[in-house]
């Protein structure tokens, strides 16, 4: 079931987490809340950060005075067991749960583990492959052409971007 609310008013006050208990009461053991997530990339984040932790996630938000509870997700893009032996350094997912903490995140960066590590918006994988898109590129350019010669005038088509689908 999916619960959509209409009012940015109702939306905050149901990611209160009393509110968010109380409505799952009445629901039974088998229901579950899940709140859309922003998802971020730090760059470079010391290897001892223990990922996934409500702890860590706590302890970074007071570090970088957060709002309480604002990074709901946190995981290595390589899992550890997959990572070198004497590698210092990753790559982590964050889900952040408010809009303004993620942008300021990737504003202004966050220390985690006492090392500054630079955020950005984790964007989705490619939907069309490059060699794809070089393809599409050549036949934009000769459409363009014919159009110039049919009308005698320059009309600019641009491909699309990589990140929409056909």
């Amino acid at each position: 079931m999916l619960y959509q609310l209409d009012t940015a008013e109702a939306a905050k006050w149901m990611k209160q987490l009393e509110v968010q208990k109380a409505f799952m009461e009445q629901y039974g053991g088998t229901s579950h809340i899940q709140n859309k997530l922003l998802y971020t990339v730090a760059d470079f984040v010391p290897t001892t950060f223990n990922a996934g932790s409500n702890y860590a996630h706590l302890w970074i938000g007071q570090d970088n005075t957060l709002p309480t509870a604002t990074m709901a997700y946190s995981k290595y893009i390589k899992p550890q067991h997959l990572q070198a032996s004497n590698q210092k350094v990753a790559h982590i997912i964050i889900g952040f749960n408010d809009r303004k903490a993620t942008n300021r995140a990737i504003e202004h960066s966050l220390f985690i583990e006492g090392k500054q590590t630079t955020v950005h918006k984790l964007l989705s994988k490619p939907k069309r492959c490059l060699k794809c898109l070089e393809e599409f590129d050549t036949k934009l350019k000769a459409l363009n052409n014919a159009i110039r010669d049919a009308i005698g005038k320059t009309i600019k088509l641009t491909k699309p971007s990589p990140y929409t689908k056909r």
